[in-house]
């Protein structure tokens, strides 16, 4: 059976877009015609690829294959394009696909994809910056090859390699008054109550967004209310107070970031 390659682009693009409507305007198509491609895909494959709730769309374990498969076939042809493009003595070549989490994004992964890039000029970068949640389903999908998060994957042919900690703090602007607000990223986020809680303390409070890490802290400096966050990317700044906790964070079981490296490996054939 020869898999349409047209048909499987825009189940990727679906994984990659998360809505029919984004996918088909990413695609140049119309929404039916997005539905119509997967509905014919499903067909020939014999198999749901994917499931529409009232949370949006799900995809099956055959349509996470799929587009793996997908994306595999995009990495290859880069990394073929690369090597004819490229002179003979670079020794890598092909496209890093990496993502992770903003407290860590600019001020660690950054810093040592630079250095991976100075080395070999055969590689391309792809760098992406999601919520926490959103890093998993990124990586199973195929959209990245590798991610860096508080979580370990726990399947099959997925590596997760411990590499640091990350330890939160609390802290609040040097300036006299500051009202009594909590800063999070959105209203899923959890880490300032999972920290509290810690710290047996309510977790009944007020709470206002401010989208991405840089822009709490920028927000706490100047006097919107306090926050939890990674130590390392405030310990030096003048105008935040670092709070002495009661208790630190120091281990997974009491809900401190561990930072892992996850990555897929080949399934090795069963010996006969």
């Amino acid at each position: 059976m020869n898999i349409d390659s047209d048909k499987v682009q825009a189940l990727y693009q679906l994984s990659v877009d998360k809505t029919f409507s984004k996918a088909s305007e990413s695609l140049g198509i119309s929404q039916p015609a997005l539905s119509k491609k997967i509905a014919r895909l499903e067909e020939e494959l014999e198999s749901n690829l994917v499931i529409r709730n009232s949370k949006g769309i799900i995809f099956t374990d055959a349509g996470l294959e799929i587009i793996k498969y997908y994306k595999l076939k995009k990495d290859l042809d880069l990394e073929l394009i690369s090597k004819l493009s490229f002179d003979k003595g670079t020794q890598f070549f092909g496209e890093v696909n990496i993502a992770t989490y903003s407290s860590i994004g600019r001020s660690a992964v950054l810093p040592s994809l630079s250095l991976l890039l100075s080395e070999f000029d055969g590689l391309k970068v792809n760098f992406l910056i999601k919520e926490t949640r959103e890093l998993e389903e990124s990586f199973l999908t195929g959209e990245v090859n590798f991610i860096l998060s508080n979580e370990e994957i726990d399947r099959e042919n997925i590596v997760n390699q411990l590499i640091g900690f990350e330890e939160n703090v609390h802290i609040i602007p040097s300036l006299a008054n500051f009202p009594d607000v909590y800063l999070d990223h959105d209203k899923y986020d959890q880490t300032t109550i999972n920290f509290l809680k810690l710290q047996g303390k309510k977790t009944s409070i007020k709470r206002n967004y401010f989208d991405e890490i840089y822009g709490i802290i920028d927000a706490v400096k100047l006097g919107f209310g306090q926050a939890i966050v990674s130590k390392h990317l405030v310990k030096n700044d003048e105008k935040i107070k670092i709070i002495k906790s009661k208790k630190r964070i120091l281990s997974k079981k009491e809900s401190n970031y561990l930072l892992f490296f996850c990555e897929k490996v080949k399934q090795k054939k069963p010996s006969v």
